[in-house]
């Protein structure tokens, strides 16, 4: 049996009606772990099942419970990391493992910061991106050796030049193949895309697996109700993965 991972910025979930819709959704698809970016505590109560979060809060309202990636899983985690590395942007990784139909896997839930920010505190445009892909990096370098998911907000159009913006193309867009690279990844949503009002707007909300694992389907959940970005301005992703079946050895025993 197939792993179905969903993941979606849920934009805070407000307003409150938009809540209701935003879980029939993800739930349709019976996932067995799931990354929600820009969401709170409260989010799946009634869903059951295990969740794990930063540390640290993430901004005012919803009395400190708002967090900018949480992980949630039907069975329990273990070797948990509510942090990452010191230096990374507060609040914006969590990573652990987890049993699933397919076996262990650990999973890697980032949101990957925007270009402005923190800039009021003194950073510099781009300052916080280009520094959480460097250390996202040194995280993953280790992570070939079993099944790993790394899955949240990367902030990325992956193949086009509209987001980020320039002129940082040059210098994120290695960052960010370079992360992936650590830890053998590859991004299986980077070419998914959801048509808008206007024009078909690629995804920025990815799940990327490494070497251990084959993506069986893969598509994009709706955030439109009676006009796109109804329900946030992200759409969500899905992807079904089997493990990769080791390749038959072609030498025969002398």
């Amino acid at each position: 049996m197939p792993l179905t991972v969903v993941n979606w910025n849920v934009a805070w979930g407000e307003p409150e009606w938009v809540r209701p819709i935003i879980l029939q959704r993800i739930f349709e698809h019976e996932p067995e772990v799931l990354c929600l970016t820009e969401t709170d505590d409260g989010f799946l109560n009634r869903y059951g099942g295990y969740t794990i979060r930063p540390k640290c809060d993430f901004g005012p309202g919803l009395d400190g419970l708002r967090r900018k990636v949480l992980l949630w899983s039907r069975t329990p985690w273990e070797s948990v990391d509510q942090k990452g590395a010191p230096q990374l942007p507060p609040g914006r990784f969590v990573s652990g493992t987890t049993d699933t139909s397919i076996g262990p896997i650990t999973l890697y839930g980032v949101c990957v910061p925007f270009h402005n920010s923190r800039i009021k505190q003194g950073k510099k445009s781009w300052q916080d991106h280009e520094g959480y892909l460097d250390l996202l990096a040194d995280i993953l370098k280790n992570t070939a050796s079993a099944p790993a998911i790394v899955v949240g907000d990367f902030n990325h159009q992956i193949g086009q030049r509209r987001y980020p913006y320039p002129p940082a193309n040059h210098r994120v867009r290695p960052l960010l193949a370079s992360a992936m690279d650590a830890g053998s990844l590859t991004i299986a949503t980077a070419a998914l895309g959801f048509h808008g009002a206007k024009s078909v707007r690629r995804a920025i909300d990815h799940i990327a697996i490494n070497h251990h694992m084959c993506a069986a389907s893969l598509g994009v959940i709706s955030n439109a109700v009676k006009n796109p970005q109804d329900l946030s301005d992200h759409f969500g992703v899905f992807a079904t993965l089997n493990l990769q079946t080791p390749q038959k050895s072609n030498h025969s025993k002398e």
